[in-house]
């Protein structure tokens, strides 16, 4: 587990060096020098600011049309914590609601509410292109904002793509994750369930049929690789690491159309930690079934379900745990994948043009009880803080848009977190949250 005097990363963001995450930047960049690009509609923005860029006429480059653009967002968000998060009395306010933070009862940490930031960190610089080829569309993206560090305002490459028909590769998503699947939260992390941490990644997306009316085909299979590492727990004395033996490996079946999204995806992952004197595997696997429909008017209702096993890793709230897999008690110590479900819903209700609520619910499990407490995380004073057991988020907002450029809104989250009985030195296994987010957004954006 990792050390809790400092809050981990955010759950999105990949575990790669900075030069990697730069050169990836500049390198799509040169490749875009005659104009700096469209992604699809599919693709380009958070689907969470609600904004997407239309191309215009694009400019000739040769003998192709090269559509391009540029979006920016300016956002403050001021967080108030009416109980506490983090689990060292040291942790600064998270920027995200991080339900895996949430301190029990007993913890000195506990004590630290009433807390206020202000956080700028879901500002962002989008950049993307677009033109048609003989092999199909070939798109690029690159994303830009300040959410590195969840205590922190640190500059980063968040996401870095290129697509070329139906082939993807670049920084994105996990490719366990449905992103035509993710409610408009103003928090930044959302329901806790989602699989959003982002990592490199290569993907073949294919329409194969067409069911119902329509003139094009609505059904798509996939298959792709993903470097996501496993995040593993060994006993101290082996010094043993995680190693990659192959990459995750993903596949999925979707049916897509303009009001509805159902999806279907599977994981593999081969999961091993070696040292010295230490050497073992465990296989992980996975499934995520979401979707969203529209309802009526612009509403629209969204949700999802997941479960396996090693697969904490592709989820937000058990991202940076290292609860892929633990080694147990026998012969050699072997690793045992850890198994967790899930699962999350949305509701987006527009109450006039300018006037738009969305409100989720979600609850995450880990079954993480046969875990010995000596391998849970421990305090700078020596406390044993707990082993991640469940949780529950929960939020709701109001958001009111005057002005295509700017939006402010409120939100109310709730956050639950239940530990492995017996896993802390405290004498609770159970600590809540309240938050309440205002949220100011100016939105700027070019296409051509």
């Amino acid at each position: 587990m990792p050390e809790p005097s400092t809050l981990r990363f955010s759950p999105k963001t990949r575990l790669l060096p900075d030069w990697i995450q730069y050169a990836a930047a500049w390198i799509l960049c040169g490749l875009l020098a005659p104009a700096i690009a469209s992604a699809g509609p599919e693709d380009q923005a958070d689907e969470k600011k609600g904004t997407r860029s239309k191309p215009g006429p694009g400019i000739q480059v040769l003998d192709h049309t090269v559509h391009f653009g540029i979006r920016s967002t300016v956002q403050l968000d001021i967080i108030h914590d009416f109980n506490a998060t983090g689990l060292e009395v040291t942790d600064p306010v998270a920027r995200e609601f991080i339900t895996a933070v949430i301190p029990v009862s007993g913890n000195p940490a506990a004590q630290n509410t009433n807390r206020t930031v202000f956080s700028p960190n879901q500002s962002d610089l989008i950049l993307w292109a677009s033109s048609e080829t003989r092999w199909g569309e070939a798109k690029a993206f690159v994303d830009f904002n300040m959410t590195k560090s969840a205590v922190e305002t640190q500059f980063h490459v968040y996401k870095a793509w290129a697509k070329l028909g139906y082939l993807k590769f670049g920084l994105d998503y996990s490719l366990f994750m449905n992103q035509r699947a993710i409610p408009k939260t103003l928090d930044f992390e959302g329901p806790q369930v989602l699989p959003e941490p982002v990592y490199a990644q290569a993907s073949l997306q294919i329409p194969i049929a067409r069911i119902g009316h329509g003139e094009k085909k609505n059904l798509f299979v996939g298959l792709g690789l993903e470097e996501s590492k496993a995040q593993v727990t060994v006993e101290p004395v082996y010094k043993a690491t995680a190693d990659d033996q192959v990459p995750a490996l993903f596949g999925n079946i979707t049916y897509n159309t303009d009001d509805a999204n159902l999806t279907l995806i599977g994981v593999y992952r081969r999961l091993r930690a070696s040292g010295e004197a230490y050497d073992s595997s465990a296989n992980g696997w996975g499934l995520y079934l979401s979707g969203n429909i529209q309802t009526w008017g612009r509403d629209s209702l969204m949700g999802g379900v997941l479960g396996g096993r090693g697969i904490a890793a592709l989820v937000d709230d058990t991202f940076g745990l290292k609860l892929d897999a633990v080694s147990v008690s026998g012969p050699d110590n072997p690793l045992k994948a850890v198994g967790l479900i899930g699962f999350w819903g949305a509701y987006e209700h527009f109450w006039n043009p300018q006037l738009s609520s969305v409100a989720t619910f979600g609850f995450l499990k880990v079954y993480s009880d046969f875990i010995d407490r000596e391998l849970g995380p421990q305090s700078a004073d020596g406390d044993y803080v707990g082993i991640y057991n469940e949780t529950v988020y929960a939020s709701a907002n109001l958001l009111w848009t005057p002005f295509s450029f700017f939006s402010v809104g409120a939100e109310y989250l709730y956050g639950y977190q239940r530990i492995a009985t017996g896993s802390s030195d405290f004498n609770s296994n159970k600590g809540h949250d309240h938050r309440l987010q205002i949220t100011f957004r100016i939105n700027f954006e070019y296409a051509r």
